[in-house]
């Protein structure tokens, strides 16, 4: 684990730019859909330092959000499965960005794996404001179903919808403690609007889950009182590992 600590007074939300409804309303804000990547932003401050938590931030397009959040000042969390990725980017960035940059390795498929990084981000920033759950796998198969190889299947299903129902668990386990609000934002992907993804089923039927999973969360926080937001967030077509 490589940790860079960063300033421990930070408000609310800010950057980049989504609609959806504000969890100081008491509900879990529902579902926010946009065009571009730089699209994740919060109703309740513009200008507020914050501190974001990425999944999958150590190459495409989570590195780019990491670069985006840090340009404005923000303190980034760097994390994916690749100890040395994350030391070596964690490095790179910190070199501009004055200690506000930490990381450590996690595996969005595992419950302990995620509740260790979730600590790691309070440890090194004192709460987390906006936690992108960005990870994601398509097998880096195209296929039919039918000659689809049942791990490559598990893997998709596995990082893509467990791991986002945990890390947005953990994520609302987190922030009702620091700083006892925040936003979670689901990507969503090809398959997100119910239609065919022809060759890489898995991975449609995993993106068709993120706005119920909104919907849900709403609901839920706002029995609670909960005071997080969960949104969903389309970047559109972005020409990362995954597709290339």
């Amino acid at each position: 684990m490589k940790l860079a600590h960063g300033s421990r007074r930070h408000g609310a939300m800010r950057p980049l730019k989504a609609t959806s409804s504000s969890p100081s309303s008491g509900a879990g804000a529902q579902q926010s859909s946009s065009s571009s990547p730089a699209a994740v932003s919060s109703p309740e401050a513009v200008g507020v330092k914050q501190r974001v938590l990425i999944t999958g931030s150590t190459r495409g397009l989570g590195l780019a959000l990491a670069r985006e959040f840090l340009a404005r000042g923000d303190d980034v969390f760097i994390t994916s499965r690749d100890a040395d990725r994350v030391a070596s980017v964690v490095a790179e960035l910190s070199r501009d960005a004055d200690g506000r940059v930490a990381g450590i390795a996690a595996d969005v498929r595992d419950a302990v794996s995620i509740e260790r990084m979730a600590t790691a981000a309070v440890d090194a920033f004192g709460g987390v404001d906006l936690w992108i759950n960005n990870a994601a796998s398509n097998g880096y198969a195209y296929e039919n179903l039918a000659d689809a190889d049942p791990s490559t299947l598990e893997e998709i299903i596995m990082t893509n919808s467990l791991g986002s129902l945990l890390c947005t668990r953990q994520a609302i386990r987190t922030m009702k403690v620091y700083p006892g609000r925040g936003h979670v934002f689901n990507l969503e992907g090809a398959g997100s609007d119910g239609s065919a993804t022809r060759k890489y089923a898995a991975y449609g039927h995993s993106k068709a889950g993120m706005a119920q999973l909104a919907k849900t969360m709403a609901s839920e926080n706002k029995d609670s009182g909960t005071l997080v937001g969960v949104h969903t967030i389309s970047p559109g077509m972005v020409f990362t590992e995954l597709i290339s």
